[in-house]
Order: structure tokens, then sequence, then C-alpha cells
């Protein structure tokens, strides 16, 4: 910006001397805006750094909308002290079961436990619980699941099963239906499949059975907790 100066007088006396004196300091001021510069004032709002109003984010897919449904396993006989440390690290609706403690709470809640429970095993979030009565009415009820919310395109995947089922009488059959049904719908969906890889995947998917009763849920944890290394 071009500044153009000028003087302006200013007079001080010494009561000494009695005498006054003049000076004339220099100031600035300036000038008219040069033609072509750009006032703020059209400037528009990301030069002048007013944020804009975020655009609106989908909802959250069904599976991950809160209070979410959660299982801690742990070893038998410590349900009633895993329960406890549930309850304080802010868990909600804390319920003992027979493989470990049901509880509810947001995402963070889930990893505070993955992150510093000393008790449990692995912490589950349940994705679908499904009434069926033999392997292909599983196959197409894990179909309903939302597998593209959980699994990215460069995502490897591994399933379990455990439990007993009056039709589904073999853990690694349950598996592989389970295994097929996620991958035939993210094929479906995106028009590719994840790898399969049992030792150390990016997800870890989990079914468990009681009765025709199945719960399908996502293995938060990875690995065991106790491998955490501290």
């Amino acid at each position: 910006m071009r500044m153009t100066l000028r003087s302006r007088s200013v007079a001080s006396s010494n009561p000494a001397s009695g005498a006054t004196n003049r000076c004339t300091p220099w100031t600035s001021t300036p000038s008219s805006r040069r033609p072509g510069s750009i006032s703020r004032k059209a400037l528009p709002s990301a030069v002048t750094g007013t944020i804009a109003p975020p655009h609106p984010q989908d909802p959250a897919p069904r599976e991950l909308r809160a209070p979410l449904q959660l299982l801690a396993s742990c070893p038998r006989g410590l349900a009633d002290l895993l329960a406890r440390e549930l309850s304080a690290l802010e868990a909600q609706d804390v319920r003992e079961r027979s493989t470990g403690v049901a509880f509810s709470g947001t995402l963070e809640t889930a990893y505070r436990v993955c992150l510093w429970s000393r008790i449990a095993n692995r912490v589950f979030l349940e994705l679908a619980r499904l009434e069926v009565g033999d392997a292909e009415a599983f196959y197409a009820g894990v179909r309903q699941i939302d597998w593209p919310t959980h699994l990215g395109p460069m995502a490897t995947l591994a399933c379990d099963f455990s439990g007993r089922h009056p039709t589904i009488t073999h853990t690694h059959f349950g598996a592989l239906r389970l295994k097929d049904a996620s991958v035939d719908t993210m094929r479906a969906a995106t028009g590719s499949r994840p790898d399969i890889e049992l030792d150390r995947p990016s997800v870890r998917v989990h079914a468990h059975a009681h009765g025709t009763n199945i719960t399908v849920s996502l293995d938060l944890s990875g690995e065991s907790l106790h491998r955490r290394g501290y």
C-alpha cells in the first residue's frame, strides 16, 4: 500500500528559558487505494476467514448408533469382577452372561474397555441377532448386514463361529457360511471382495450360536487383550 507523508506541527515550551520550540515530526497516513487493489469487503468468505457451515453428514449406520450393544468375554468365574470393572469404565446396563459380561455404550466406551480392562479377553460389537433354523437361513440373515460400513476395499477378513446350533453342528462350517455371506454382500455392493487372512486380519467377525439364536459381532480387540504388552 502506498503511503503519503505529511507533517504536523507540535508546539513545546521550555520552562527554563521561556522559549517555545516548534518541531514537525513526520507521520504517515494511507493514501487512497490504487486502481485494481482489492478491498477486504470484496473478498469471498473463504479468503477473509469466515468458516462456511459444514455439510450435513450422513446418519450413522444402524449398527453404530448409540447405545451400542457390546460383550466383553472373560475367563470363567471372573464375570462378577469384570462387571464391576466395566461399571468403573463408564459402561451402561452391565449384565453378567455365561460367556462374559454384556453392556451398552458408545464406541468410545468400547475402546476404553479395550485399552484399560485387566480382566476382559475380547470386546465384541453386536451387529445382528438372528433366529435361524439352518445354514441357509443363517447365510440369508448375514447378507442383510451392512457390510460395506465395516469392511473397506483393502480390508482383510477372518470369521469365527462358536456355540451349539441344532443343524449347524460344525463350527468350521458355520464360519464358512459366515464368510460366504459377508464377502458375497461386499462383492454385490462394491464389485470386489476382501481377502481372507486368518492370522492378523484387519477385521474379525464372530458368530455365536445359542440354540437357534445366533449373534453376529465385530471383534473390536483383534487379538486377545492379554497380548497388549502392558
